[in-house]
């Protein structure tokens, strides 16, 4: 065979392997109404996600059929090749659908995850931190108000976002009813501040747990828990402070206490509480003390020694149902499986799409947009993951530019883990630019309207547009900045080449 017949059916074999443009269309409707119908609330989310990932099971199914001649095809081409046949389906078969389109790493990851938050939360311990915290105040509305907020922050880090406002919203709720003042600023501290703080540690946020799984913690993209604290918790803390200052100055009259009687009054009453009384079994608040120390160590010690995060995490949640003495089957009983079946359902809808390589195709698009400019490929991650992060739900957003990344990292000429952590950046940070970005906006909308103090959109987006983009040009500058200490500036032959094989090897291509 001659090199033009060679080209001929290298051409023939890969044009049979590309999905039709019907194909593509209906996996990317599948993925638009689902996202669609997710952003607009009129059904559960995880009702949705799970009808997503029916349809898309059903339409691989079909597919797979329709066109079972493919490999069968390519077969009989590389026998004429010489070659060795790639023997695939043209998209996925349905065995392929629980094996390898879920990210089970991160199933187990959120499962212990919430099994360790739920078995803690049992002992008082977090409540108790809060009122101790909310003591020192001594009544001053406004340094009330900052304490809350590094309250937000401190749990935020230690267990996430969503677990962190269900233990601090009650709490501020409580204490405003008590001392007689407005929860909403304090409400919309807390959720600007969580949004942010999400980016602290490996385990602030759910978007943070998604992109370390996927890497495996590999300590070449810097996503080990002690790599967060050093690259999230700074910009997480500046954009946390940002937030502070803006809801602070923007409610200043809600801080003022015009009469000392009323000082008197609130500091009574705000010293009145007793965190003690939290505390039903000291021996159990000991322990859960030490075992949330232990699994803190644990997670710092998984990214000195490249440990999967997932062994880690479910010994940890092994330790706490057998040693925290609560009542397993309760514990597990109160597990958030809604939660579980969402993310199982995304993934699916994910894989996909990703499937007919749409996903791709998007990324060297928007990669070429900034080519070789590190700056503005920065920025346009953060924005992209920011916004749809506002505008839909942070995890489903994050799923899906999980493999827009490679593509657009390889077409910008920026090393890769630059694009992964901007897109760390923006899905946290963005989470804050409507109501519906984030876990902690919408259990705040609820508990507010509740209380007779509800939050309007416009207010809510008056508040959260700016405090993005500022988070987003922030954002851009820090990055930028770690880049340029770290090293990760360099776009010589050396890393395309590396660049390209690791793209190669993601997307199923042969690489010479």
């Amino acid at each position: 065979m001659d090199l033009q017949e060679h080209i001929l059916m290298d051409f023939l074999r890969e044009w049979i392997y590309t999905p039709p443009t019907f194909v593509v269309g209906v996996f990317a409707a599948i993925m638009i109404v689902t996202y669609v119908l997710i952003m607009t609330e009129r059904f559960h989310k995880t009702l949705v996600a799970m009808g997503g990932a029916v349809t898309t099971v059903i339409a691989g199914k079909y597919f797979e059929i329709a066109y079972d001649w493919v490999p069968l095809v390519d077969a009989f081409l590389a026998w004429i090749q010489g070659d060795v046949p790639r023997l695939k389906p043209l998209l996925f078969t349905s065995e392929q659908v629980l094996t390898e389109m879920v990210d089970w790493q991160t199933i187990v990851i959120v499962i212990s995850l919430v099994i360790i938050t739920t078995a803690a939360s049992k002992s008082g311990l977090f409540e108790y931190i809060c009122v101790k915290v909310v003591k020192r105040s001594g009544g001053d509305l406004g340094r009330l108000f900052i304490y809350l907020c590094l309250l937000s922050f401190a749990l935020t880090a230690l267990i996430g976002n969503d677990s962190a406002f269900i233990v601090v919203s009650a709490l501020t709720l409580t204490l405003t009813h008590a001392i007689g003042i407005d929860p909403r600023p304090y409400i919309l501290g807390e959720v600007f501040v969580m949004n942010a703080a999400g980016a602290s540690t490996l385990v602030g946020s759910f978007v943070n747990i998604l992109v370390s799984a996927r890497f495996n913690l590999d300590p070449g993209y810097f996503l080990s828990y002690v790599h967060f604290v050093a690259l999230g918790a700074p910009f997480a803390v500046a954009c946390s402070v940002i937030a502070v200052f803006v809801i602070r100055r923007a409610f200043k009259d809600e801080f003022l206490i015009p009469e000392e009687s009323e000082i008197m009054v609130m500091k009574k009453r705000v010293l009145a509480l007793d965190e003690y009384s939290l505390i039903e079994d000291v021996t159990l608040f000991r322990r859960i003390s030490v075992l949330l120390i232990l699994t803190v160590v644990g997670f710092i010690i998984a990214g000195s020694f490249n440990i999967p995060l997932y062994i880690v995490v479910a010994l940890s949640a092994f330790a706490f149902l057998i040693l925290s003495g609560v009542d397993p089957e309760k514990t597990l009983h109160e597990v958030d499986w809604g939660l579980v079946v969402f993310l199982v359902s995304i993934f699916i809808v994910v894989e996909g799409l990703h499937s007919t390589g749409l996903l791709e195709s998007l990324g060297k698009t928007l990669g070429s947009l900034t080519a070789g400019n590190m700056p503005a490929t920065i920025f346009l991650v953060m924005t992209l993951s920011g916004v749809l992060s506002g505008i839909m739900d942070n995890v489903s957003v994050t799923s899906a530019l999980l493999y827009v990344m490679p593509p657009l990292s390889l077409n910008a000429m920026v090393l890769d883990k630059t694009v992964v952590w901007a897109l760390i950046y923006g899905a946290n940070s963005g989470a804050s630019m409507t109501p519906i970005g984030g876990i902690p906006n919408l259990i705040a909308f609820s508990l507010l309207e509740r209380d007779g103090r509800p939050v309007t959109w416009k207010s809510f987006i008056k508040f959260g547009v700016p405090l993005c983009i500022m988070f987003f040009l922030l954002g851009t500058g820090m990055l930028y900045v770690y880049a340029t200490m770290l090293g990760w500036t360099s776009a010589n032959l050396e890393f395309m080449l590396k660049i390209t094989s690791e793209y190669n090897a993601i997307i199923g291509l042969e690489t010479s």
